[in-house]
């Protein structure tokens, strides 16, 4: 009988998500260490970041499509996350990205940007208040990637909320929970 050729597991997938997230946080946190002059003592630190986390964010994406490829993990949570965990702009049309999909656009993205605001609403219960009758409000941490590419020669733009794709891709069992 042939070995699987990686050994994955969502324990794995798990401590990747966990570095992205608390790389992601800190940088709500670096921007208040920072002075608004340069030379700023935090440069030689801050210079990391963006490697880092994009590092983590790509990582974090190729071994939850090969999880996928090879057992199916992404297919089911679909159902999971109706809304996706972004949306994605393809000729002025706009559609929510499910977890398979924003892996693929992380991969294959030519540019990355971040965008740290802090909403009113909560990035990975909101819909799952809204759908139990509660206005739930407070003051929450939501960060966004913001991806573009082409695919073929046709541009696109997406916006993935990452604490709903970290959950996503790297929770094995987040199909029992009820985000919507």
């Amino acid at each position: 009988m042939p070995q699987q050729a990686h050994l994955l597991s969502d324990d794995t997938l798990k401590r990747l998500g966990y570095r992205l997230l608390c790389s992601v946080y800190a940088e709500y946190e670096w921007r208040g260490l920072r002075r608004d002059s340069d030379p700023d003592v935090l440069d030689s630190f801050l210079a990391r970041a963006d490697e880092e986390i994009s590092e983590l964010l790509v990582s974090l994406s190729a071994l939850a499509r090969a999880a996928d490829d090879e057992l199916g993990t992404l297919t089911q949570l679909e159902k999971v996350f109706p809304n996706g965990v972004g949306t994605v702009d393809v000729d002025g049309h706009s559609k929510p990205l499910s977890p398979r999909e924003a892996c693929n656009k992380i991969i294959h993205a030519k540019s990355l940007d971040w965008d740290f605001p802090i909403e009113e609403r909560n990035p990975i219960y909101n819909d799952y208040y809204v759908s139990q009758g509660l206005d739930v409000k407070g003051s929450f941490r939501n960060p966004k990637a913001i991806l573009s590419g082409v695919h073929g020669r046709v541009p696109w733009r997406c916006t993935i909320s990452i604490v709903p794709f970290v959950v996503a891709v790297s929770n094995w069992d987040v199909g029992h929970w009820r985000f919507a």
